[in-house]
């Protein structure tokens, strides 16, 4: 690949940046090697910027979603940025403990046919 790249190349870089495009997909798409590319100064300075670009762009939908009323979207932004998390409470009675093992105690004296023990 030659150390500049040109303007339809360029573009192209650019727009799979911006999809996120992995470097061995940007590399294939280009038809050279993922090494090539690693080595590429400019190469590099133009993929990293459109991957942080798209990131941007991705997060401003986000929060976007977020203040449109999506509460899917408010749920998980909070759980991402603001550590919120859901809690799950289990409560289990000795009531419900002894229900339990007095199914067990049945279950050990039920004899299964075929079965040894």
């Amino acid at each position: 690949m030659r150390k500049d790249l040109d303007e339809e190349v360029k573009g192209k870089v650019i727009e799979w940046g911006h999809l996120q495009c992995g470097l061995h997909e940007v590399a294939y798409l280009l038809g050279v090697d993922p090494s090539e590319l690693r080595n590429n100064k400019r190469f590099n300075e133009v993929y990293y910027k459109a991957l942080a670009e798209g990131k941007l762009d991705i997060r401003k939908m986000q929060f976007n979603a977020a203040q449109s009323g999506n509460a899917m979207m408010c749920k998980w932004l909070g759980q991402q940025y603001l550590g919120q998390r859901e809690t799950v409470e289990q409560v289990i009675d000795t009531k419900t403990m002894e229900n339990i093992g007095g199914i067990f105690d049945q279950l050990k004296g039920i004899k299964v046919e075929g079965v040894d023990g």
